[in-house]
């Protein structure tokens, strides 16, 4: 009899494969610095 129990669904996705969802998060998080990095701009709401 099986004693090994699987998840199904994104459970079981996350729970198979954690370096692989470690790897997207932080590739993310590097995207998301770079890109406010660039697009950042500083409105005063002064006219001088």
């Amino acid at each position: 009899m099986k004693t090994e129990k699987r998840f199904k669904g994104l459970f079981g996705f996350v729970a198979a494969y954690p370096r692989v969802i470690l790897v997207v998060a932080l590739l993310g998080s590097l995207f998301s610095v770079v890109y406010t990095a660039k697009k950042m701009e500083f409105l005063t709401g002064r006219d001088d």
